[in-house]
């Protein structure tokens, strides 16, 4: 058996293979974008009840079109400062599915603009952020007929939350993803193919175990359009 017997077969399954996986990319990006305005069928109460606690169930809450949100009680409780007092109440644990997007026209574009978009900052970009957030925050107060005290208060804020923005890419998921945001906020920013979707499971104080909850219920919800 000459080479040619051999490679020319194993070049026609490569080109197969590759065929049938971008096949299978395409099919799941139509199936996210189509749901982009209704992803409540995607996180149906079905794919979250695996991360809920034994015996609790939920129903979506109310929200704007493009977002799907669930709350429960999961026996956390919370610190709430008020004046000098401070009392103790129930944290609700919450999933949600939101910004479900194009990112791009080829499966490699797309990635290339996540990577760029979720990479980390250097702490010039983060302040230039900062000071753009900050410009569009007071001429918003000033639009609003907010005096000049508020107005850079609101544009101090503005640039402090814009100048704490980090990510870090994050595997096993999708063909891309970042965890991060800005401040404290912190979400998953799935790249599945050409599209975006934005998910987070908060049902633990721990960041480590946020992110790795947001993961596994990413993969849950692609899971529903294979």
């Amino acid at each position: 058996m000459n080479k040619t017997t051999i490679i020319g077969p194993a070049l026609a399954l490569l080109v197969s293979l590759t065929a049938c996986q971008s096949s299978v990319a395409n099919t799941q990006a139509a199936c996210l974008l189509e749901q982009a305005q209704n992803p409540c069928a995607l996180l149906t109460p079905d794919t979250l009840q695996p991360f809920l606690p034994e015996g609790t169930t939920a129903q979506p809450s109310p929200t704007v079109s493009g977002s799907c949100s669930y709350a429960w009680e999961g026996g956390r409780q919370q610190t709430i400062s008020v004046g000098a007092m401070e009392f103790s109440a129930p944290l609700e644990d919450s999933a949600n599915l939101t910004g479900i997007r194009s990112f791009g026209d080829t499966p490699e574009a797309a990635k290339a603009r996540f990577a760029n978009a979720y990479r980390s900052r250097t702490e010039a970009e983060k302040a230039k952020m900062g000071e753009t957030a900050a410009a569009a925050a007071n001429a918003e107060a000033q639009k609003r007929g907010a005096d000049s005290s508020l107005s850079a208060t609101t544009a101090d804020m503005a640039r402090r939350m814009f100048s704490n923005t980090s990510w870090q890419p994050v595997a096993g998921v999708g063909d891309a993803a970042a965890w991060g945001g800005i401040g404290k906020f912190r979400q998953l920013h799935v790249l599945s193919g050409t599209v975006e979707l934005v998910v987070a499971l908060d049902r633990n104080d721990d960041p480590e175990m946020k992110r790795a909850d947001s993961v596994a219920l990413a993969n849950a919800i692609l899971e529903v359009c294979k």
